[in-house]
């Protein structure tokens, strides 16, 4: 690798880091590093983009729990059933070609885009604590976000910071906290499995 090369790995996880732990899709840049710059195949990239989305998520979780928004007992069922879901997506994410994450990948890409400029003042609201879910309608929401997470992560936290704000009613700022937890706790479990998966 060229010195450049290192030099926009290092800036643009910078940028990642951040964009993640603020909201999500930070991943965007990390792959098209990865894949565009580095020419990594789709695979591999997905797995190797693990290993930063580790770290940040822990440093963010830290600094959650330090200023007092991060709620773990109020949050187990988003993370039990989120992490189920992305141990089965992280399985199915090795089975696939080159080609077919790639083309996956640059679809998302468009989409997530979309996702975050339709009606942005819908993300502006206030935790409700009173709000009570029903398992039944939990399970679903979380195992599919949780598949997206195994399977791509790109992304994973717009949509699981709409199914956080917009139907279990938590703040941004809370939502974030234990977005950041959660995809720590499950990517720890998919990186094993890539490394498993070569």
């Amino acid at each position: 690798m060229e010195l450049y090369q290192y030099v926009i790995a290092i800036v643009g996880s910078f940028f990642a880091g951040a964009i993640n732990t603020l909201a999500g899709n930070g991943s965007v840049i990390t792959l098209m590093i990865l894949t565009e710059m580095m020419a990594l195949p789709g695979n591999l990239a997905n797995g190797t983009n693990r290993i930063g989305l580790l770290t940040q998520s822990i440093a963010g979780a830290l600094a959650f729990k330090k200023h007092g928004r991060l709620n773990l007992q109020r949050s187990w069922a988003f993370i039990t059933f989120t992490s189920v879901g992305a141990i089965i997506g992280a399985l199915v994410a090795v089975r696939v070609s080159n080609e077919q994450f790639l083309g996956v990948f640059r679809f998302l890409m468009v989409f997530m885009l979309l996702v975050i400029l339709v009606k942005p003042e819908r993300w502006l609201r206030q935790t409700d604590p009173n709000l009570k879910l029903r398992l039944w309608a939990i399970i679903p929401m979380f195992l599919a976000l949780g598949f997206y997470g195994g399977f791509i992560q790109m992304g994973m936290g717009i949509f699981f910071l709409a199914v956080m704000v917009l139907t279990v009613r938590y703040s941004l700022v809370d939502s974030n906290a234990i977005k950041v937890t959660i995809v720590g706790l499950y990517t720890i479990i998919v990186i094993l499995i890539f490394q498993w998966q070569g």
